[in-house]
């Protein structure tokens, strides 16, 4: 597709689809070759720089990036910043498994990447909050700490969303600004067009942080934010109510059961009312639903919750039902991270964290404190700030003539048709219940090819499907973002 610049935001729409330099901003650090890639000593196919940002004097919290560059005259190309989710996944999940240079084969080897965002972008990956990845706090050697850092299912670091934006810019101005006494760690991206781009929780982490840009940072010359883009995004527990988390109606649609299954399970028999965003609530004491939810459990074992399912009484549990034979398959992404040898290649021996967690918890820990209803399992009368708001006060920014937003001309939610977490029909209702127009327009081909809701502030254009951050799709669509 081809973007036209408007006037606010263009559009909002549902789719398918080794030198070291120290100072007091952080560290600088060109990494020259990793474990896994042709032997370890061979030269990355592009430059790699990683190293360590503060970003709270308090807690002593230092997050931890890798910036690479672009294949090819990246002095002129722009800055995705990539965003995993969670909240508590590690964005270098997105590095080595989804959109950078090198992959993780299931070998520890690692493999060049054909749909690399760096043949397009020079791309930021950054470990937030602390306490992820090689991302740390002071707390994390404390062994007094309420949670020992060896701990995968909390954090010695506690945050908040709003911190997150907190640390994120602070981490920008590191990366950008300084001062007289505290360089810039690359003042030659500072003006150059950034662009946000994540999935599933940072549905939040991104409009929350474009908007914190946009009202604290009026010099375009400095950080220049010309769209973003969020795909299977945590949004609104209201309207993606139901479609949260793997759940009864999306395994049918996708025949992993029945309908026979599906209407038992959903009937009043076998089920007691909902959670706050939509799962159905177990009721096993009869003898078919125990065995319904029973083999909607062997069904979907290895997704969503069936990985830890619950105990149903009078019918025996799984015997190894992940592992019958042998691991499930996929790289091992943080021991691999986590052995020294590639610590050392990443500059990360200065990260206090005896063990790296690529994430912490499942879908969130107990020392993350969410503040919006997006993919919270608090009850809605609890929390009343809506991700919706965010977006409203974005467009209303761009279109009022905020000198921030003088170049935002893109926000993109899009949803992939797979997803079982953060599922598509729940985005489109999020959309939806932004309140935008509908413009559906664009030749016979385009109509054919695309399966798009569109909405816009102004006026109508037309788009195409993509498909995951991996493919060739997901890597022109982002191409096309700033076309």
């Amino acid at each position: 597709m081809y973007l036209k610049r408007l006037g606010c935001v263009q559009y909002i729409q549902l789719l398918l689809l080794a030198s070291q330099a120290w100072n007091a901003a952080g560290t600088r650090t060109e990494v020259t070759s990793l474990p896994g890639y042709k032997g370890g000593n061979t030269p990355l196919p592009t430059k790699t720089y990683t190293g360590f940002v503060e970003v709270d004097a308090q807690s002593k919290s230092t997050l931890f990036y890798m910036l690479v560059e672009a294949q090819s005259d990246p002095a002129q190309k722009p800055l995705i910043w990539w965003f995993n989710g969670g909240p508590g996944a590690s964005s270098l999940a997105g590095a080595f498994g989804e959109n950078g240079p090198l992959l993780l084969t299931e070998q520890n080897t690692l493999l060049e990447n054909p749909y690399s965002w760096t043949s397009i972008a020079n791309v930021l990956f950054v470990e937030f909050a602390p306490g992820v990845g090689y991302s740390f706090c002071a707390n994390s050697t404390d062994p007094l700490a309420k949670c020992p850092q060896e701990s995968g299912e909390c954090s010695p670091c506690p945050t908040s969303d709003s911190q997150v934006v907190d640390q994120n810019i602070a981490f920008l101005d590191a990366l950008l600004v300084g001062s007289k006494n505290r360089p810039a760690l690359f003042p030659e991206l500072r003006g150059r067009e950034l662009f946000l781009a994540g999935e599933s929780y940072a549905g939040v982490y991104i409009p929350t942080l474009a908007q914190g840009i946009l009202h604290r940072v009026q010099d375009t010359s400095i950080i220049n934010l010309i769209g973003f883009w969020v795909t299977d995004p945590c949004t609104d527990n209201r309207a993606q109510f139901g479609w949260l988390d793997l759940g009864v109606q999306f395994a049918y649609e996708k025949g992993i059961i029945s309908r026979q299954v599906r209407d038992t399970l959903k009937g009043s028999d076998c089920s007691t009312g909902t959670s706050a965003v939509g799962d159905l609530n177990r009721k096993t004491d009869i003898l078919k639903c125990r065995q319904a939810w029973r083999l909607y459990d062997i069904s979907l074992a290895g997704l969503g919750n069936a990985v830890h399912p619950e105990g149903i009484p009078q019918l025996p549990m799984y015997i190894d039902p992940l592992n019958a034979y042998g691991p499930s398959g996929g790289a091992d992404l943080p021991a691999f991270l986590g052995r020294e040898d590639v610590r050392k290649a990443m500059h990360a021996e200065a990260s206090a964290n005896k063990v790296y967690h690529i994430e912490l918890g499942n879908n969130g820990y107990p020392e993350y404190h969410l503040e919006y209803l997006a993919c919270n399992p608090t009850p809605n009368a609890e929390i009343k700030n809506s991700m919706l708001d965010v977006y409203r006060d974005i467009v209303l920014l761009s279109s009022t003539g905020t000198k921030s937003a003088a170049n935002l001309r893109t926000v993109i939610i899009s949803s992939g048709d797979i997803d079982p977490v953060v599922a598509l029909h729940g985005t489109e209702n999020a959309v939806e219940a932004l309140g935008y127009p509908k413009a559906m327009g664009g030749t016979q081909e385009e109509l054919v090819t695309q399966y798009a809701m569109v909405r816009t502030c102004r006026r109508t254009y037309e788009t195409r499907p993509i498909g995951t951050a991996l493919s060739d799709a997901g890597l022109q669509k982002a191409k096309s973002s700033w076309g």
